[in-house]
């Protein structure tokens, strides 16, 4: 559960993050890179927030759940391939 939180907490930063580099570009202070930061924040904040919500978050990090989604995308992949091996064999 405590890294549920922390993803909670990411999120929350990434988005405060977010609205302060928005203010600064709107007011045209440190020029791009305001936007660089506006453009980081925002998928951060996807990411994160997408783990949070998921529930992805409790197992791991960010890592972890790109490799559940790898296990699962082989695991089904192989099974389609025996599935049309069988079909070739009948």
């Amino acid at each position: 559960m405590k890294s549920r939180s922390n993803h909670k907490k990411a999120t929350i930063g990434y988005i405060i993050g977010f609205v302060i580099s928005l203010a600064l570009f709107k007011l045209d202070v440190l020029g791009m890179l305001p936007a660089l930061f506006m453009v980081l924040s925002f998928f951060m904040t996807l990411i994160h927030g997408w783990l949070y919500l998921s529930g992805q978050g409790e197992k791991g990090d960010i890592y972890d759940a790109v490799l559940d989604a790898n296990r699962t995308k082989s695991k089904a992949l192989v099974s389609g391939m025996d599935m049309k091996d069988e079909s070739k064999s009948s």
